[in-house]
């Protein structure tokens, strides 16, 4: 799984993935320090390949990663996570 990032707006940055088959959906995560913890910030749908996040600040710099996963019964099964791509705004 490999995303990319792209400017969207001035305080927007479009999170894009190719898709993988057999999965539920998409989780988002994001920091905003290279060392820093990351945090969960959105589950897309198995359809979708980008997602923008909105309101952030200008002059930061973002730190995403995605991983996907799929439902065994009502068990999450999680992949391993993309590489970890940033974008300053």
């Amino acid at each position: 799984l490999s995303i990319t990032l792209a400017k969207a707006s001035a305080t927007s940055i479009k999170v894009s993935w190719g898709g993988v088959a057999g999965a539920t959906r998409y989780a988002i995560y994001r920091t905003s320090s290279a060392t820093g913890t990351y945090t969960f910030v959105y589950s897309a749908p198995s359809t979708a390949r980008y997602w923008i996040n909105t309101g952030l600040t200008a002059g930061k710099t973002y730190y995403y990663k995605v991983r996907v996963y799929h439902l065994e019964g009502t068990t999450k099964v999680f992949s391993k996570y993309s590489t970890i791509k940033s974008l300053a705004l």
